[in-house]
């Protein structure tokens, strides 16, 4: 499966300077269809405007957790099938064990280049 170079991706962190750092990581992958979030309430309200193809959220937000996150998404029969992306401090891994939940979700630690970036994304949505 090739992956559709526009399809919509929505960045959420607290940090302007994280978003701005992942969103020119997919710039350089030929992802250019971004949208930035700054919390996770904002992303949700996001999420249930538009359809994302990818959503790519830090795993310490303010308002809301990474893993609240995922919980949301994937317990909303219309966001459950978004692949999702968490970015996770150094030494943090993403535990989880539902198998239906980690088909759509992988995770990443930071900091991390365009090269890790690209071969997480390949296995959560195809190639590019």
């Amino acid at each position: 499966m090739n992956v559709d170079l526009n399809m919509p991706i929505l960045i959420i962190d607290d940090h302007l300077e994280m978003l701005q750092i992942v969103r020119n990581l997919l710039k350089q992958l030929g992802l250019k269809n971004v949208d930035q979030s700054l919390g996770g309430k904002m992303a949700m309200e996001m999420l249930h405007r538009k359809k994302y193809g990818l959503v790519i959220a830090d795993d310490n937000l303010f308002n809301m957790g990474g893993l609240d996150m995922i919980n949301q998404i994937f317990t909303d029969r219309k966001l459950k099938d978004t692949p999702f992306f968490l970015m996770t401090g150094q030494g943090k891994k993403l535990e989880n064990t539902d198998p239906s939940v980690a088909r759509f979700c992988t995770n990443i630690q930071t900091p991390f280049n365009v090269a890790e970036l690209k071969c997480k994304l390949v296995k959560l949505v195809g190639d590019f």
